[in-house]
């Protein structure tokens, strides 16, 4: 079972000095997401600032895998749960996904996030902060890659479906199968089962 939810609400947001670490930072204010701490400042809109955001998760000691997945991040950002460090990406214009199951504990967990601005970085207003949306994916250790399925079409009217998996060394031994069906919008019918 995979559980996809939108995790932009209820973050706390404080704008600091380039390099500010978490226990420094003081005046936090509640923010909703996507964000951008530099577009309230039209006099200075490539302020060298780091902003810290945080929210609390609570998950059920179940055994699932559990990611954050962050369509925007600009532009240094690095992912803190309950303290410790679980995820640096350095490139502003590409989505993430952080697998934080390791440094989850069953109950309430801190999640924080760190992103440095610095500047000058681009021809263009970049903007800071977690500029995107931000989703909670929780799943089984088994299960299929994000965006790890491929369909291509031969010319001879064949599909040919391909799924990249992942699932722990416990579960090598097993057999795993995948029930592909394809089918028209709107009809019932199958054209193709495998």
């Amino acid at each position: 079972m995979r559980e996809k939810m939108l995790f932009c609400d209820k973050w706390e947001f404080c704008k600091c000095p380039v390099g500010t670490d978490y226990d420094s930072a003081v005046n936090w204010q509640a923010v909703q997401l996507p964000h951008d701490w530099l577009i309230y400042n039209t006099k200075n809109l490539y302020e060298t600032s780091t902003g810290w955001y945080r929210k609390t998760l609570t998950v059920p000691d179940d055994g699932k895998q559990t990611l954050l997945c962050f369509e925007g991040v600009y532009m240094d950002s690095t992912v803190y749960v309950n303290g410790e460090k679980a995820f640096e990406w350095k490139y502003g214009y590409t989505s993430f996904e952080a697998d934080i199951t390791d440094f989850l504990r069953s109950g309430e967990n801190l999640i924080a996030v760190r992103v440095d601005y610095r500047s000058p970085n681009s021809r263009w207003y970049s903007g800071a902060g977690i500029y995107r949306k931000v989703w909670l994916l929780r799943r089984e250790s088994t299960h299929i890659l994000h965006n790890g399925i491929y369909i291509s079409a031969g010319t001879d009217g064949t599909v040919h479906v391909t799924a990249e998996t992942e699932r722990p060394e416990s579960e090598s031994g097993k057999e795993l199968c995948i029930r592909t069906v394809i089918t028209r919008p709107g009809d019932s019918e199958i054209l193709a089962e495998a």
